[in-house]
Formats: structure tokens, sequence, C-alpha cells
């Protein structure tokens, strides 16, 4: 596989990105953080007739989930990358547990920062939330892969 540092800056610019909005995120109080999700519970209690204080906990958590699970898909391409300059070939679990580990981490690390933030709590159930995130995130990107080595393997590159 060939080096194309292009590339690589841009998924290093696009995991800083989403890990900067994680913790912008993580920062802001929990009355502003509240407010910003009520938004989307009053509209979709509206909509479906459920139970606010339930759509409130499913609608964050999916929050959690969905931006890990980009953060997933971002380290990924980061993990690959980082070992084809080492010139080292690793198969897709050790790249995707490598991937889930960061992202582990970096869930634990801003549940800590919640901690320090007004309002807000340490909660094991979000970094198990957000692990998760980052689990499917990065599967999708092995699959994603895999996906378009094949294509490259059986000759069809117009895509790639």
């Amino acid at each position: 596989m060939t080096i194309n540092k292009a590339k690589i800056r841009l998924h290093i610019i696009l995991t800083l990105t989403i890990m900067a909005f994680i913790f912008i995120q993580s920062a802001l109080p929990g009355t502003i953080s509240g407010a910003e999700s009520n938004v989307l519970v009053e509209f979709f209690a509206k909509l479906t007739g459920l139970d606010a204080e339930v759509l409130s906990v499913v609608i964050r958590k999916a929050a959690h989930f969905t931006e890990f699970a980009l953060l997933g898909m971002c380290l990924m391409l980061n993990v690959r990358d980082f070992y084809t300059v080492k010139g080292i070939s690793l198969g897709s679990v050790h790249l995707w547990f490598m991937s889930w580990m960061l992202g582990t981490a970096y869930a634990a690390t801003d549940e800590i920062h919640q901690y320090f933030v007004p309002e807000r709590a340490c909660q094991l159930l979000d970094v198990c939330v957000d692990s998760a995130g980052v689990a499917v995130g990065s599967m999708i990107m092995v699959l994603v892969i895999k996906h378009r080595l094949k294509r490259t393997v059986n000759g069809d590159v117009s895509k790639l």
C-alpha cells in the first residue's frame, strides 16, 4: 500500500475535530447540555407521543454512541495509517482492537472530564455506551476497508 501523506493528514484532522467536538460538548454545564437535548426530546415527544423522560435518556445515549462511532471510524483509519507508515502489516482484528482500546480510553477520560464540569457526572454507563460506539464505528470501517481492498484485488479500482 502506498503512503498518501495528504490522506493521513486528513484522517488526523478529522479525528482531532471529532475529539474536540466531544470535549467541547462535555465541557458544557448540565443545564446547557440538557437544553440542547430537550429541543430534540420535545420534538420527538410531540411527534411520537412517547414519554419525554424516556426519550431524553434515549437521545442522550444515542448521541454518545453516534459521536463515538464516528471517532471509532476515524481511529481505525489512524491506526491503519500508523502501522502502514511503520511498514507493519496487521490483521483487521488487531487494527480494530487497537482502535477500540484508544477510543475507550478517550471515552473514560471524557467521563472523568465531565466529573469536573458543573451539573455533569462521571458515569460508567456512558463509558460503556461510548465504547460500544467506538467498537461499531471501528468495525464499520474494517468492513469498508475490506470491501475496498476486495474491489482492488478484483481489478475494479475506478471507485477507490
